[in-house]
């Protein structure tokens, strides 16, 4: 969702027609709503319930410093280069996503090896 995000920005930096800037605009709208419950539910399945008021306000706080930087951009420098900017970070979010995906998926590749070593050495 978040690379088709990139997309909708590149979209809508784009000056060349304005019906792409339209179908950019749609894009990232449908997207915005389903990656903002998906960061709440992911981050209620990880945080620890003791932590969890902390984890939602850092959430929040992130949200607004995206709002923030988004809305600087807009007024320095023109609205193509500011979506180049978002579609980048939305980009760079991506990649570090993706790469602690894969890293959990390592470690518990290794966890479960280290724990099936573990029970064939007490058998």
């Amino acid at each position: 969702m978040i690379l088709l995000t990139v997309v909708g920005t590149l979209a809508v930096a784009w000056d060349a027609w304005l019906g792409s800037a339209i179908t950019g605009a749609v894009v990232i709208g449908l997207f915005l709503a389903p990656l903002g419950m998906s960061f709440s539910l992911t981050l209620d399945d990880v945080l620890h319930p003791g932590r969890r008021a902390e984890g939602f306000a850092l959430l929040r706080t992130s949200k607004s410093v995206g709002v923030i930087i988004a809305s600087s951009l807009i007024g320095f420098v023109s609205l193509g280069a500011s979506a180049l900017v978002s579609a980048a970070l939305a980009f760079v979010s991506a990649v570090l996503i993706g790469a602690v995906h894969v890293r959990g998926a390592h470690r518990r590749k290794h966890a479960a090896r280290r724990q099936d070593a573990t029970v064939s050495l007490r058998t």
